[in-house]
């Protein structure tokens, strides 16, 4: 039971940035002063919401050089607004207002803030058969834009083969209109074998993420 939230404040607090890279154990060693070990998902899932809240890079690669450079190379500037209204016990919902004085600007915030818990946004519903993920987006957070009401999600697929290389890497931002969002793709250009999967997805409304990683075979 990773204090996700606990590690996450003090970070922000610090003004610490957190960078992520994990690294794919091979199972054998190259060298002695490393000791390779299996991580539990709830270690990794916490990291992963540290390095997301603070700006930080996170990156899957055995290619620790590399990632090093892009880490060091990754910018973090950034405004924090925070509200705090005047405590009325009565309010079940407060209406929120946020103005920029700057022109062309598109503001995505929380038109209402409620005393009833969010549940963030989830990956559900996984598969890999022939050759095709398939996944469900739910628990997103709906708001009115274009006087339509749908969510805003950041999608990030990445896929490695069984030497750790990155074959596929896509970023795509989606306008979710449903309660559900369903997507398929399709990798009939890849090889059969074993692959790496990582799917992010960010809840641009309400700031939640979900990471699902996991082994699986074409």
């Amino acid at each position: 039971d990773m204090p996700t939230e606990t590690l996450k404040n003090l970070f922000m607090e610090a003004n610490i940035t957190f960078h992520l890279i994990l690294l794919k154990s091979m199972r054998h060693l190259v060298a002695e002063n490393y000791e390779l070990r299996e991580v539990a998902q709830d270690y990794e899932d916490c990291f992963k919401q540290i390095s997301f809240s603070t700006g930080g890079y996170t990156t899957f690669s055995n290619k620790v050089v590399e990632a090093l450079e892009k880490a060091s190379q990754t910018e973090d500037y950034y405004y924090l607004l925070v509200y705090s209204p005047k405590e009325d016990k009565s309010a079940k919902e407060l209406n929120i207002e946020v103005k920029v004085n700057r022109k062309g600007a598109r503001i995505i915030h929380l038109k209402k803030f409620s005393t009833k818990r969010i549940i963030p946004v989830s990956i559900t519903n996984f598969s890999s058969e022939r050759k095709t993920i398939k996944f469900s987006i739910v628990n997103y957070q709906r708001e009115k834009l274009e006087d339509k009401l749908s969510g805003i999600a950041q999608v990030k697929i990445t896929l490695f083969d069984e030497n750790s290389n990155k074959v596929y890497d896509e970023t795509k931002t989606l306008r979710l209109i449903n309660e559900q969002t369903h997507i398929s793709i399709p990798f009939n250009q890849f090889k059969s074998g074993n692959y790496f999967l990582i799917i992010q997805v960010i809840d641009r409304i309400a700031n939640h993420v979900d990471v699902l990683s996991k082994q699986i075979e074409f």
